[in-house]
């Protein structure tokens, strides 16, 4: 080292001598800059080498008669005096994570070696190199994995002092428990839960080789081996319906402290919602998928079957598929001879405890319903009187799949988002009959309906119309639509709840909108249209499922089922639906159908979350002396619901019903 060094290139080539240059370089590296030949000759001399074995290299560049060529040698320069490297530890065993400093001394004879320094565990490098100070260089780290760890120190040499490698030096690491997992979160399955995770900011220093995730209540477990990849496994052996909390633990050398716990999981077996353009299944005025040969009316007290699911398999807008656990829909009535009720079911049957549609005699009426369909796809349905007939049509809004493929359900505090009478919606004038028109329904400030939303769930009402008639309410504007939503004398406000799919396209605000027209058989006729919206389904698993039952009364204030006594106006009042005909605590909303009866005044019944003396919107308008009823999808307060009678006078009294039919679970 520190030798002069000449490197000479000959060119030579047959019939002459070649000109030009030659470029001299060590590896890469250009050695100065391009040397002209004399004589075919061309010399390079330097003194600059480092200690080590270096690849010479002369390219020659060619001239008019020669062409570029190039030749290349070995040059090792020795290095000088001799080094040599100590290194020590600030202590040995260490705990992971606590700082390690590593010391490493070069010494030389005659003075004190410069240059860098470069630490590695087994081969890996430990840093960058660090440059001696007064021939000490010094590295610390807390990063050092558990187990034994085989320090070096590498010096790289100077021009008076050649390189030297340290003695391995053993720095053992004891681990420590890994930090708590984070970010538990699960998703609810029937009788299991599918639990995810993240990794813990620290594995104490060895590999996390499980980890344990823990259910409260009940202490089940899953114990996935993980490796790598995603951090997630199920639980099974949960009770449905039940809320649970989970807890992950990771394992490695040592097992780690138990993660915070999750956000409530609910297991359940539920089914999400496909919306579908209405239309119409059944229609024994028609003969339209009648249960006989010819239009054969319902007869009293003899229930009847039809089919639901498979009636249109080419078309799936309109389509119920095999497999559907239940429908929504519009159960309407005409044409009866003796007052009386309709009550759906899955399968039919003579005698009902429960019912759907109440009526008088002549009265065309309807709801809305949600109702479980049988093991073979079909309803049932019965006409209670004493005697008579009575016709009925079934138009098909939807269906539930047991499943997570579809939507999911998010309630909302019912807000009225329609009313032609005050420009709510943005219709200041009444419906005219045979005129269709859109209102916007998401992206509204108040209801927050998103607008990935595909159908929503609400109260349907009519008031000042001009002439007897029907609505309909749907996702595109129709002049003459072949399905109805609520049917309507004069001089009667009515109302029914309904789930209802929104419209494919976007209007110009790039929103969701619903459909209603007005039909009368006199051109011109007016009413006056409110909609009040409940809740909406989006797809994905983040709302909630649903879950049919078999129509099940849990209140009836004349035998003082559920609440004491007569709903006095505007006394509001709560009664109980967990844990009532199949409903369970965890229940975020229910289906059902809410009847009055033996009121003293025209007036409004209103379910709500919570009870309360004025509500703001309501449910059911009744007159006085009329038994009336209406499909409902209402949410759940601590496992209540809130009902009010409006009337005048506030000394006036009415009987309420509640038939349950099904409930979400989130």
């Amino acid at each position: 080292f520190g030798d002069s060094l000449t490197f000479t290139a000959t060119v030579s080539g047959a019939g002459g001598t070649p000109t030009g240059t030659v470029q001299f370089l060590d590896g890469s590296t250009p050695l100065g800059s391009p040397v002209t030949l004399v004589a075919g000759v061309a010399t390079y001399q330097t003194s600059t080498l480092t200690v080590g074995s270096h690849t010479i290299h002369a390219n020659y560049g060619g001239d008019g008669n020669y062409a570029a060529s190039n030749n290349s040698l070995s040059q090792v320069v020795s290095g000088g005096a001799t080094s040599h490297t100590s290194l020590g530890t600030s202590g040995s065993p260490s705990t992971y994570g606590t700082s390690v400093t590593f010391t490493a001394t070069v010494s030389g004879a005659g003075g004190t070696p410069t240059g860098t320094v470069q630490f590695l565990d087994g081969s890996t490098p430990l840093g960058s190199p660090v440059t001696l100070v007064a021939g000490v260089a010094t590295y610390q780290t807390s990063t050092l994995r558990a187990g034994n760890n085989s320090i070096t120190a590498v010096y790289s040499s100077d021009s008076a002092y050649g390189a030297s490698t340290s003695s391995v030096v053993t720095q053992t690491v004891t681990a420590v428990a890994p930090t708590a997992p984070l970010t538990v979160s699960g998703v609810g399955l029937d009788t299991a839960a599918q639990i995810s995770w993240k990794a813990p900011t620290s594995d104490g220093g060895s590999p996390i080789t499980s980890y344990i995730v823990t259910s409260t209540p009940g202490s089940k477990h899953c114990n996935p081996v993980w490796t790598s990849g995603t951090l997630t496994c199920k639980v099974t052996g949960l009770v449905n319906y039940t809320p649970y909390t989970f807890t992950v633990t990771a394992v490695a050398n040592l097992t780690g402290p138990a993660s915070a716990a999750s956000a409530k999981v609910v297991p359940r077996n539920g089914a999400t919602y496909v919306a579908l353009t209405p239309n119409r299944i059944i229609n024994t005025v028609t003969g339209l998928d009648c249960p006989g040969a010819t239009p054969t009316p319902l007869t009293a007290n003899l229930g009847v079957n039809f089919q639901v699911t498979g009636l249109n398999p080419s078309d799936p807008t309109i389509n119920v598929p095999t497999g559907a656990s239940a429908v929504t829909g519009v159960l309407s009535v005409s044409n009866e001879t003796t007052a009386g009720f309709l009550a759906l079911m899955p399968v039919a049957a003579n005698v009902s405890l429960t019912s759907t549609i109440n009526f008088p005699i002549g009265d065309a009426r309807s709801t809305g319903v949600t109702v479980p369909l049988s093991s073979t796809g079909g309803l049932g349905v019965l006409y209670g009187a004493t005697s008579g007939t009575a016709d009925f049509t079934f138009d098909v809004t939807g269906y539930f799949v047991v499943g997570t493929s579809y939507a999911t359900y998010f309630t909302l505090t019912p807000g009225r988002i329609l009313d032609t009478r005050t420009a709510t919606g943005g219709h200041k004038s009444p419906a005219v009959a045979g005129t269709a028109f859109a209102f916007q329904v998401t992206g509204l400030a108040g209801t927050n309906v998103p607008s990935a939303a595909v159908a929503v769930t609400g109260t349907l009402t009519v008031t000042g119309q001009t002439k007897p008639g029907f609505l309909t309410l749907g996702p595109e504007l129709l002049g003459a639509p072949p399905t109805a939503s609520l049917y309507f004398p004069v001089n009667d406000n009515r109302a029914t709840g309904l789930t209802i799919k929104l419209s494919n396209g976007l209007n110009g605000a790039g929103q969701k909108t619903l459909s209603v027209t007005y039909t009368s058989s006199t051109a011109g006729a007016t009413a006056n249209v409110i909609f009040d919206v409940t809740g909406f389904f989006v797809p994905g698993t983040a709302g909630a499922m649903y879950v049919p039952l078999t129509p099940y009364r849990i209140l009836d204030t004349r035998k003082k089922l559920g609440l004491p006594g007569s709903l006095i106006a505007f006394r509001g009042v709560s009664f109980q639906v967990a844990g009532k005909g199949g409903v369970p605590a965890s229940a975020v909303a229910v289906t059902g159908t809410l009847t009055v009866t033996n009121q003293k005044a025209l007036g409004y019944l209103s379910l709500t979350k919570t009870a309360t003396n004025s509500p703001k919107t309501s449910t059911l308008n009744f007159p006085k002396g009329d038994n009336r009823a209406t499909g409902v999808t209402v949410p759940l307060g601590g496992g209540k619901l809130g009902i009010v009678y409006g009337a005048s006078p506030s000394t006036m009294t009415c009987d309420a019903i509640f038939d349950v039919t099904g409930f979400f679970v989130q």
